[in-house]
């Protein structure tokens, strides 16, 4: 069973009475429940949506249907998509359409006054859904302000926290960040009403990305990743993410330090990684300092010299810098990931030390250079 128990009930019993596929969803796009799919049933988009675990949002070719006023709307053929004749059914809330039944019905096996004779399943359904959707925006909105960089407003979430079970006990928390690479605005339904990672965690979805607040004494964020990890899969192909996780601290009230910590987290490891990534804020070393200073505070504090010759130097030239630096000088190694001749890789640091007034045999110089290229990596 899947989102409401009386959406499926519905799905269930529409295709039992009259062999059609059914989909329910919450507005254009959340499955909360579906039938059986044979697959010699279903067309393309029902293929892709149930059979392939791809859910999307209504075609808008077809949403020009989707008629509340009607209440149950016959939906032609559209052969230029494969898809098969559809029966549409609104599920209302309040004079407003909150849901829709898809069936796949070729035969119009389901009777034109089926949402007349079933108008009490139908709004029983309806606010069942606005229910979920009512408890799902609670959660969000207590972990928005849990997060708050406004002491009051966080004192309030934090509060608001506390009555969910699964914080009600909580010492330890860590707070996990993910941010996707297509499409964040799917994702994030499918999150939604599949259920938070874990079936009891607290999450919201702030400036496109999933932000879940974890009670590491009940469930480690480890676990936490592994379950979202599960959701994300059903989608094909899975979505590109990239994930931050902050550092372990002690209680709610401080839950913004370790949200900021997972932001900085995954700045550094989309910044080292071109694919998909695990950064944690424990595991960053050098990084975590760098990562904390901002861009403002962060630029000033670059040394004129690096400043000048990361504005100045090709980008290659940078990379050869940076890995002579990174691999304590092997030289050999880099020449061939440069495609160089080490003689070619000798000249042109020696041309940098001359030409910005550094010093790589300088112990000082070469960390100067070192953290130097990395703030210029995070914040130019």
């Amino acid at each position: 069973m899947r989102g409401s128990s009386q959406a499926q009930l519905i799905a269930d019993l529409l295709y039992l009475q009259y062999e059609t596929p059914i989909l329910v969803t919450a507005g254009l796009g959340a499955i909360v429940a579906f039938s059986h799919q044979p697959p010699e049933s279903s067309d393309s988009i029902r293929r892709e949506g149930i059979l392939l675990g791809n859910p999307s949002r209504v075609p808008e070719w077809m949403q020009r249907y989707l008629d509340p006023k009607i209440g149950l709307v016959r939906v032609p053929e559209n052969k230029e998509v494969g898809a098969l004749p559809r029966t549409i059914i609104t599920i209302p809330y309040k004079g407003h359409a909150i849901g829709y039944i898809f069936a796949l019905d070729p035969d119009q096996r389901i009777p034109s006054d089926w949402h007349i004779v079933n108008e009490r399943s139908l709004v029983s359904a309806g606010l069942e859904i606005e229910l979920q959707k009512s408890r799902a925006s609670q959660s969000q909105l207590a972990v928005r302000s849990a997060l708050s960089p406004d002491p009051a407003i966080r004192g309030e979430g934090v509060d608001s926290l506390r009555f969910m079970r699964a914080f009600e006990s909580a010492t330890q928390i860590r707070v996990l960040v993910s941010e996707f690479a297509d499409d964040a605005a799917s994702h994030l339904t499918r999150i939604m009403w599949d259920g938070p990672p874990g079936g009891e965690g607290a999450w919201a979805e702030i400036d496109d990305r999933l932000v879940i607040v974890v009670n590491e004494d009940e469930r480690t964020s480890d676990k936490e990743l592994d379950r979202l990890s599960v959701i994300l899969k059903q989608s094909s192909p899975p979505p590109v993410v990239f994930f931050g996780v902050g550092g372990e601290v002690d209680g709610l009230e401080a839950a913004r330090q370790s949200y900021e910590e997972a932001l900085r987290a995954l700045r550094v490891g989309k910044l080292l990684n071109d694919r998909p990534t695990i950064s944690r804020w424990d595991n960053l070393g050098s990084w975590r300092s760098l990562a904390t200073l901002g861009r403002d505070r962060g630029l000033r504090t670059l040394d004129p010299r690096v400043a000048h010759l990361v504005a100045h130097e090709r980008a290659e030239m940078v990379g050869v810098l940076r890995e002579y630096l990174n691999r304590n000088g092997e030289v050999d190694r880099i020449a061939a990931d440069f495609h160089m001749h080490r003689s070619t890789v000798y000249s042109r640091l020696k041309r940098i030390e001359s030409k910005y007034g550094l010093n790589l045999n300088c112990a000082e110089d070469r960390l100067t250079i070192t953290i130097g290229l990395r703030l210029a990596q995070l914040y130019t």
